[in-house]
């Protein structure tokens, strides 16, 4: 296999990660607003006020991070007389809005590790494709008609590479999908 089949492949390879990637990324859930949730619990009766301690506390430690700026970021704002409060250090956060936030972030963490683990499973794939024998890829190929996806190549190609009597663990689904021919 010469160079311009070896970029060929890899050109292909990255292709189809980018384009499952992108989809994986698409399906992202959007992360939850604060200031949704607590419109919501005002306009049912149930958006609760810190006290006044807790607020108190806010302002001292922003008085003790600006160091004694008073137009020091997060002190104040441009306004004079003017304080602004992040929503969470002024209401108490609805209980709603911490399930919400805590289900996207599971949801999120469990899209984002699939993601780097197609992106380490296609750079890695690439360069053994560029580091393997000529014998080694044909044989992958004539394995793989349709390009299946990144998951069943990495692990094909990590099988030709290895001895034939090792034990080759593969990671993640192994989903056929045609991307055209090689």
């Amino acid at each position: 296999m010469n160079q311009v089949q070896r970029k060929y492949l890899i050109d292909k390879i990255q292709k189809a990660s980018e384009e499952a990637i992108k989809e994986m990324r698409k399906s992202l859930p959007q992360k939850p607003e604060l200031s949704r949730y607590c419109l919501m619990a005002l306009l049912n009766g149930e958006l609760k006020i810190k006290g006044n301690s807790e607020l108190l506390q806010v302002l001292k430690n922003r008085a003790l991070e600006s160091n004694g700026s008073v137009f020091s970021h997060g002190w104040r704002s441009q306004e004079d007389g003017e304080i602004t409060f992040r929503l969470e250090e002024f209401f108490e956060v609805p209980i709603g809005y911490t399930e919400a936030y805590s289900d996207w972030v599971k949801k999120s963490s469990a899209i984002k590790d699939k993601i780097n683990l197609l992106e380490k499973q296609s750079e890695g794939l690439c360069t053994r494709i560029q580091l393997a024998s000529n014998k080694t890829l044909e044989r992958m190929i004539a394995e793989i008609d349709n390009m299946g996806d990144i998951s069943l190549m990495d692990c094909t190609l990590k099988s030709l590479m290895s001895s034939d009597d090792a034990l080759v663990k593969c990671s993640g689904d192994i989903n056929i999908k045609e991307y055209g021919d090689v």
